[in-house]
């Protein structure tokens, strides 16, 4: 389930941005130890990056994460945000 959850969070995000004409880029990250954040966005320089979960959980930011892109913004989607998400190119 949590592989389409991503799947459907991504193609909704991307359909959005595009109708919106962002010009944000997107990305997914994962290091050779594991740590990984789902969907990467960059626009105006500021990065953003996203944990998607089905269900209410809200893991922390990985250090790896953290530690190469200070100032950057990590933001959990799950239940509870995911509509947000989707309609504000902003979030």
């Amino acid at each position: 389930m949590g592989a389409l959850w991503e799947n459907f969070l991504v193609a909704e995000r991307r359909k959005m941005l595009a109708y919106e004409e962002s010009l944000a880029r997107s990305w997914f990250w994962r290091l050779p130890s594991g740590a990984d954040l789902d969907y990467l966005e960059e626009e105006g320089g500021r990065l953003c990056g996203f944990e998607f979960k089905f269900g209410t959980k809200i893991p922390r930011a990985p250090d790896a994460w953290l530690a190469t892109y200070p100032g950057s913004s990590y933001a959990v989607i799950n239940l509870e945000t995911w509509l947000d998400f989707l309609l504000n190119p902003a979030a």
